[in-house]
């Protein structure tokens, strides 16, 4: 079951959104057969979501909410929706992302034997 709130499906769109464009890039630039046992591909797209949840998430954060007035004590308080993936907020999606990507790459880079 995915547990989300606000924009934080976006998550999985933006990872496979990511993973979909390194991938076509590549089929372009070097033709289908490169993606066979290159996994730092994928590596790449994990550091490419890691970037784009962590600005999303940011803009996300910065732009929404809203000050509301609390009747019973006059105080101000700021209400701001949360975007969130499995109770993980979106901005930090993207470190998670990033260092996936990293271990991802470096072993890929081990070799293997």
């Amino acid at each position: 079951m995915i547990i989300w709130s606000g924009l934080g499906f976006l998550i999985p769109v933006i990872a496979f959104g990511c993973l979909w464009l390194v991938l076509g890039v590549t089929d372009f630039a070097l033709g289908a057969e490169y993606k066979t046992g290159h996994d730092w591909l994928l590596g790449a797209s994990l550091l490419l979501s890691g970037i784009v949840s962590w600005f999303l998430g940011r803009f996300l954060t910065a732009r929404q909410g809203r000050v509301m007035i609390d009747k019973n004590t006059g105080e101000e308080v700021l209400v701001t929706p949360s975007n969130s993936l499995f109770f993980i907020k979106m901005q930090w999606w993207g470190p998670i992302f990033f260092f996936l990507g990293l271990v991802v790459i470096v072993l890929d880079l081990i070799p293997k034997g």
